[in-house]
């Protein structure tokens, strides 16, 4: 007899996109950007009682955990890891730009 898939609300699974966003932003400010994707904090499958965690895998997000099989829908997916690792990156340059903007204009205004 085939098990019954377990239902996943929307509101579970934008909980669970959120903590990994939270997470990869405040892995990259530490951190600064890993070196692969690997290196990105895991997402944990939304489904009740999954112990998997959740992959980015030829373009869909997928849990890898034996007979999960679920797979986060595009409209809630949140950015693929290489996004991710581009945005921390810009974000990283922006702050280094801002704080040489800040000095500039403090080295200009002293003269």
């Amino acid at each position: 007899m085939k098990e019954k898939k377990k239902e996943v609300s929307e509101q579970d699974i934008r909980k669970c996109v959120k903590e990994w966003v939270a997470k990869v932003l405040e892995h990259c400010h530490k951190t600064g950007l890993g070196q692969s994707h690997n290196d990105l904090p895991r997402l944990v499958c939304p489904v009740p009682e999954c112990h998997g965690r959740v992959e980015y895998e030829n373009g869909e997000w997928l849990c890898v955990w034996h007979n999960c099989g679920f797979v986060i829908p595009e409209d809630l997916a949140p950015p693929s890891p290489a996004e991710m690792n581009i945005f921390c990156e810009e974000r990283r340059r922006r702050r280094i730009l801002q704080k040489t903007e800040e000095r500039i204009r403090e080295i200009c205004t002293t003269f």
